[in-house]
């Protein structure tokens, strides 16, 4: 016979069977189309979620946070310095974070100067006003001239040999400490006490618009600066062209270090489209090899711990999803075992008569292989494309309405989803060969001398390995309670999860499972005896035949039991999920209203009775939160400070019993302290205070501090000395100037 005409009756041959068990072969392609469709969009719905997340991050971030700031107080205040920094961080940028930034802005910042007006008294006591020279690029564009113009790069050099650089400052602070257009001011490094340059003020400015992102919400900060004290006199800032920073003032300083600052603004669209983690890791390389090309540089950004932070969400939102995906996959996966199972019985005497014929087992597998071209392949196909709209559609969810407003979620098509649609596939093209391989070898004999026995306990439980799988389901299940959660911490400090207790949920399941299989045979012959004795003959039949054949009935109650677990599972899911968010929601603000102050914000005792007396407002608190040192000096180790009101925090707090094995009002009861030591009025003329002191046991260290209050409630802190474990007299100067009574 020719090959041409032997391949037709082959393909006739697979046709006229798959006509025959269309039925069991469309109920197997449901199966694993919906599989296919399961995994594929596992990796479009994550994708389209971190999207989301990503987007939703950038617009809580604001328009100054997403930018990048580099900081280097280390460098010279020189030309060279500075144009070789520029290019390391221009070269840095293109090679690490390519495309990111859309425009860059750069700041110079002196070292202090003692100042006075020309012919004026140049004061250099600790109290004294400071000016420093700061030059912002391209300034002229965000501040606008009430007084006088923009000051130009020219360096004169005076009489004496002084340079002279133009300059021009914010009016509001050039009012308070009586500058002028037209004012001459003389400037000396603080630093070195050596040298001297002057400055020509040329006009006053106002900013524009201090909301505007070319100030990255810093421009107060840098053109109204506070003092390092409460009691010295307001510095002073003035502003120069590069040229007369680098060119002028330098020279003055001769080495000492100026601070620089660069800031790059950052394309939003670029940062949208970019995975989390892609940005984190991206910032941080980048941040690692400035560290290597620049002195001691520091880069400030919100982009690394916002979407390092958003990188947990995530891990934790993915928890549901793989939890019901490993459910689910249990579940077809059984399903396609139970289909399988069914074609191959049904198909045994075919291939038995197949066998006889002379056909080997190698040409049966083929058949199969051919019809799963169909049977797998067409869902492997298009089962991305399914899970691409399905993912989409989500969106259109009420559950999904404040992040999508009702529209589609967006997606992204991925390989991923293809990748593990054809992984689905191979998956479902084995479980369908696992049967017929069991049934291929068999000859005529075998076959009907195998019809004509009861039913064989399956080889799982030949071997008890369905007891093997409870007591490992079990013992993963024990670890997940201990543990409370799946996610773990990986070998360099990320969080990840942990497979194994991923699908212990599912493992446990399919376990109690198998042990109902090998329980109900054992119920099926006791209710056959029971029948057979006590029933009708034909109630006596039924239960015989269950009792001969138990598995062949219990194969599809136990899809009844996967399927009504996952059920289960999935309705109780949302109420756990709701409860989940409302309990970090409260953890996280702490009580059921948290108002953030600004930064240079006081509250007063009025405010918080105002606050009271709000239509449905209950107890007011104020609490503190922000990172302290320990010692004296900013080497010590920091640590995270919380101070509250410890008698009317609880009344507000939230809290959970198993937080503490005691309710919050006792364990905040301990921090009360009801003694207010009374004030101490020096007597009118002190020039030094002392005190008698020791630590027991002596404490490395460890200072002993008086704090100063004069008749305006501003405070000074002076130092005693360290503390020592013998009785010793320590003793402070009080600093001059200072207001009395003390």
């Amino acid at each position: 016979m020719p090959a041409w005409d032997r391949t037709l009756g082959f393909a006739h041959f697979i046709l006229r069977r798959s006509r025959g068990d269309r039925r069991l072969l469309l109920g197997a392609f449901t199966g694993i189309l919906i599989a296919a469709i399961a995994v594929a969009a596992a990796p479009v719905y994550l994708r389209s979620l971190e999207k989301v997340g990503v987007a939703d991050a950038l617009e809580d971030m604001g328009p100054y946070n997403p930018n990048i700031q580099i900081t280097t107080r280390w460098t010279p205040l020189d030309r060279t310095e500075f144009e070789t920094a520029d290019t390391t961080i221009a070269r840095l940028r293109e090679q690490y974070i390519p495309g990111l930034v859309r425009s860059k802005e750069w700041l110079i910042k002196s070292t202090s100067f003692f100042w006075a007006t020309a012919g004026g008294r140049m004061r250099t006591d600790p109290l004294a006003s400071e000016l420093s020279f700061l030059h912002f690029s391209n300034l002229d564009g965000h501040v606008r001239y009430t007084e006088g113009q923009a000051p130009s790069a020219r360096i004169d050099t005076a009489r004496d040999g002084v340079l002279v650089v133009e300059a021009s400052a914010p009016a509001a602070r050039a009012k308070m400490v009586g500058l002028k257009v037209g004012d001459v001011v003389d400037a000396m490094p603080g630093a070195s006490r050596h040298g001297l340059i002057r400055a020509r003020i040329t006009g006053l400015f106002e900013v524009n618009d201090w909301d505007e992102e070319y100030w990255l919400g810093l421009g107060e900060l840098l053109l109204f600066p506070s003092p390092a004290r409460e009691e010295q006199e307001l510095p002073v800032v003035v502003l120069v062209p590069e040229a007369s920073a680098l060119d002028g003032v330098a020279r003055v300083t001769a080495g000492l270090p100026a601070t620089y600052w660069w800031w790059l603004y950052t394309r939003r669209d670029i940062l949208r489209e970019m995975p989390a983690g892609q940005i984190v890791s991206t910032v941080d390389r980048f941040e690692e090899r400035l560290e290597k090309a620049l002195t001691q540089p520091d880069l400030i950004s919100g982009l690394e711990p916002t979407f390092r932070e958003l990188q947990r969400k995530l891990l934790f939102a993915r928890i549901p999803m793989f939890l019901l995906a490993a459910l689910a996959i249990a579940a077809v996966a059984y399903y396609l075992f139970l289909v399988a199972g069914l074609l191959a019985h049904k198909r045994e005497p075919d291939n038995v008569m197949l066998r006889s014929r002379g056909l080997s087992v190698f040409q049966i597998v083929r058949m199969y292989g051919v019809e799963s071209v169909v049977l797998i392949g067409v869902p492997v196909l298009i089962a991305p494309v399914i899970a691409i709209f399905l993912v989409s559609q989500l969106g259109r969810l009420p559950v999904y309405d404040p992040v999508t407003g009702g529209g589609a979620l967006p997606v992204e098509p991925s390989w991923k989803a293809w990748a593990w649609a054809a992984a689905a596939g191979a998956a479902a093209f084995l479980v369908l060969l696992l049967p017929v391989l069991g049934t291929a070898r068999r000859g005529v004999a075998e076959q009907r001398t195998e019809q004509g026995r009861p039913d064989r306990p399956p080889f799982y439980q030949r071997y008890f390995l369905d007891v093997l799988l409870l007591a490992l389901g079990g013992l993963v299940w024990w670890e997940l309670r201990s543990r409370g959660t799946i996610a773990g911490t990986g070998a360099e400090g990320e969080q990840e999860f942990d497979l194994t207790l991923l699908f212990s949920p599912a493992m446990f399941m399919v376990a109690a499972a198998l042990i109902f299989l090998r329980l109900f045979p054992l119920a099926a012959r006791i209710s056959s005896w029971v029948t057979a004795r006590v029933g009708s003959a034909w109630v006596a039949v039924g239960f015989w035949r269950l009792g001969r054949s138990p598995y062949w009935y219990a194969w599809p109650v136990l899809l009844l039991v996967l399927a009504s677990g996952l059920a289960v599972v999935s309705g109780t899911l949302a109420s756990t999920l709701e409860r989940s968010n409302q309990e970090q929601i409260a953890y996280e603000v702490g009580a059921d209203l948290h108002i953030v102050p600004g930064s240079r914000t006081r509250i007063e005792a009025g405010q918080l009775k105002a606050l009271e007396g709000v239509d449905g407002v209950g107890p007011v608190t104020k609490a503190l939160r922000q990172r302290a040192v320990y010692g004296t000096t900013a080497i010590g180790q920091d640590f995270m400070l919380l101070a509250v009101e410890s008698l009317a925090y609880p009344k507000i707090a939230s809290f959970r019993e198993d937080f503490a094995q005691k309710p919050v009002k006792d364990l905040l009861a301990r921090l009360h302290v009801n003694i207010k030591p009374d004030p101490i009025y020096l007597p009118e003329g002190t020039t030094e205070i002392g005190v008698w002191a020791r630590t027991d046991p002596p404490v490395r260290n460890h200072f002993l501090w008086a704090v100063l209050r004069d008749p305006n409630g501003r405070n000074m802190t002076v130092t005693l000395g360290a503390t020592a474990g013998e009785w010793t007299y320590q003793s402070a100067v009080v600093p001059q100037g200072i207001q009395v009574p003390i």
